[in-house]
């Protein structure tokens, strides 16, 4: 079930504040002329904008996007001339944008130069907003709707507008031509000017329940309910996260990563190094593993203070405690040993010793002794 199989902002789950707050809008027929939406990644923000702006550009005003009329059509098609959206390569490449010719990619891709330092400057550069991307939108607003009344404009990833082309988009904003109706979507909105949040109206996206995650996972993901359930809670009420998760396996990756740190303090040191290599070895594992544990030693902690995520029962696999979690010292000391690697990740880039090192401070965390 996509976005547009839904017959509207209605089909959005877990976020009836912000659809609420829209659909008044709608209703009321004072649609403002940009608005912020802003909350964690993956909890909707994006489907939400996309189904906001077949609202608007339909053709039937009382259907409150009808999906069927010729405009919505080519909005779900792709290929509606007055819907246009500013991208980074990646979410260009991600759906529901990637067959969509109205995205306009931004950002320059260079090729690293070797060091870290070059790494993050080339991450910096191919996610940055670019003037050049904000004039072509500029632009495209210029013109006169080519059906309809209005034009609209989604900027993902609003907090990587560079401050050139911020400064250039202020009037846009603040003056937008015609009808045009402008989405900004941040999951870091305090990294916005203070002039560009002041233009817009706020809509607040939050984490999804559990319940709601699984939800939609059984549907997005065809997968079985009880399955569905037992994966939401890594998601952490992140339903983009669940579904990169649920491609990954992170069901079997996670039984993985409970085996290491149970296994941790029994282990020889041979066989601790071995393991370390296997995680470095994974592209993506050792990150894995990193996110998993921060997120039982929260777990943890939490526990042991008497509270749980979202101030209800500790999730299935919210083991941090039966895993060797003995007090709040104890979290604190892998917290800043998870904290260490993942600076020298950063810092240094090397994979194996920061996984010897991880795997190794664990093991004495955990009462595992040398040989």
């Amino acid at each position: 079930m996509s976005a547009w199989d839904r017959t509207g902002l209605s089909g959005i789950l877990g976020q009836a504040e912000a659809v609420g707050f829209l659909e008044r809008s709608l209703a009321s027929g004072r649609v403002a002329h940009a608005y912020l939406f802003q909350g964690p990644e993956g909890v909707g923000k994006r489907t939400t904008a996309l189904l906001f702006a077949r609202t608007l550009l339909c053709e039937d005003p009382e259907a409150l996007g009808c999906g069927v009329c010729h405009a919505c059509r080519r909005v779900a098609a792709g290929t509606h001339p007055d819907l246009l959206a500013l991208l980074s390569p990646e979410e260009a490449e991600s759906e529901p944008f990637k067959i969509r010719p109205w995205g306009i990619p931004v950002g320059a891709s260079t090729a690293a130069e070797g060091g870290s330092g070059a790494r993050e400057r080339e991450r910096r550069l191919r996610r940055e907003i670019g003037i050049d991307q904000v004039r072509a939108a500029q632009r495209m607003l210029s013109f006169l709707p080519h059906e309809g009344k209005r034009k609209v404009l989604i900027v993902e990833g609003a907090e990587q507008i560079s401050r050139p082309a911020a400064n250039a988009f202020l009037k846009t904003l603040e003056e937008p031509p015609g009808e045009a109706v402008i989405l900004l979507l941040s999951v870091q909105p305090a990294s916005l000017l203070p002039t560009i949040v002041s233009r817009c109206l706020t809509v607040r996206f939050r984490p999804l329940a559990d319940t709601v995650v699984a939800q939609i996972l059984a549907a997005l993901a065809a997968m079985p309910p009880e399955q569905a359930a037992r994966l939401a809670p890594l998601a952490e009420g992140r339903v983009g996260l669940a579904l990169r998760l649920a491609e990954e396996e992170a069901l079997e990756r996670e039984a993985w990563f409970a085996a290491i740190l149970d296994g941790l303090p029994r282990w020889s040191l041979p066989q601790t190094l071995r393991e370390a290599e296997r995680l470095s070895q994974d592209p993506q594992a050792l990150d894995a593993f990193l996110g998993w544990l921060a997120r039982q030693a929260r777990w943890s902690l939490e526990a042991f203070h008497g509270t749980a995520p979202g101030a209800g029962p500790l999730p299935e696999g919210a083991q941090g405690v039966g895993r060797g979690f003995t007090s709040p010292d104890q979290v604190d000391r892998c917290v800043r040993a998870l904290n260490a690697v993942e600076w020298a990740l950063k810092k240094h880039g090397g994979r194996r010793l920061a996984g010897e090192a991880l795997c190794l401070r664990l093991r004495e965390i955990f009462g595992g002794h040398l040989p």
